[in-house]
């Protein structure tokens, strides 16, 4: 579905495959690739970007995508369970990707600095860690990050970067399914949010690890994927507001005639019958 969605350009729908992967591996409980969804429904956002913006080189990026959802295909038909192919193989399309992402004033500034980026990464975290029970910002908090993660990512690359900003964009999707304000009702998971910090925390000791980063990250966020398709399975929706629809004057008129038409007509439509 995903390869049809780009080649038909209908991306917006590669938001639903992604989601659709995860509600599939929750009830599958296995193998543990949440990461999967995350990245196609990543992609789908970056491709609607560059759709409006880039059109002039979007068939190129376009085949380029293609060529790794073909790949991402063979992989799962393979039953690959190996997270750092996955990683490895989304890092190269992101690679290709992320200087489209920027204007072409940022293009000509920054350049790929992947250790400046790691570090950067990894300062951000521990800013997050070391304000995760500031309860009232949290959330609020985690957005911000997250998006600093990406922009990070797109400037400069970086493998670890992208991991990282991976991890905080599970993290955010999980917030975003919680209400904004803090109350009794949600405190549960926020101190949830507060424990996935903690094990974000864990990992920046192990970042020049790889092979170790890709699979510890890869289980941080099959937690977080699972858990915030259970949250989605029992979020309240907030009711519809009634809002009174003001029309101008000549409107109102112009409503007020063709009612009085209707009803006319509906008058001689009984006489007939009668």
């Amino acid at each position: 579905m995903a390869k049809k969605a780009v080649k038909e350009n209908k991306l917006e729908f590669l938001s639903f495959v992604g989601n659709r992967i995860m509600m599939n591996l929750l009830v599958e409980d296995h193998p543990k690739l949440m990461l999967l969804g995350y990245m196609i429904r990543e992609l789908g956002g970056e491709l609607r970007n560059l759709n409006q913006t880039r059109s002039k080189i979007y068939s190129s990026i376009k085949e380029e995508s293609i060529i790794y959802l073909n790949d991402l295909q063979e992989q799962i038909c393979n039953r690959n369970t190996n997270s750092g192919i996955y990683w490895n193989k989304f890092y190269t399309i992101e690679e290709k990707l992320r200087r489209f992402l920027m204007n072409d004033i940022e293009a000509s500034v920054y350049d790929e600095q992947n250790e400046f980026a790691k570090i950067f990464s990894m300062k951000l975290a521990e800013i997050s860690y070391s304000r995760r029970k500031e309860e009232n910002t949290i959330i609020n908090q985690i957005t911000k990050t997250t998006f600093e993660l990406g922009r990070n990512f797109n400037q400069h690359g970086g493998k670890e970067a992208l991991v990282i900003y991976l991890v905080f964009k599970s993290i955010d999707d999980y917030c975003k399914n919680l209400i904004e304000e803090p109350n009794q009702e949600n405190r549960r998971y926020l101190l949830k949010v507060q424990d996935y910090l903690n094990k974000i925390n864990k990992l920046l000791p192990i970042v020049s690890n790889l092979d170790k980063l890709y699979e510890e990250s890869n289980l941080i966020i099959d937690e977080i994927g699972r858990e915030t398709r259970m949250l989605y399975l029992s979020r309240k929706f907030p009711p519809m507001e009634e809002k009174e629809l003001m029309l101008p004057d000549d409107a109102k008129k112009k409503i007020d005639e063709i009612v009085k038409q209707s009803l006319n007509i509906n008058k001689i439509q009984n006489a007939v019958e009668e």
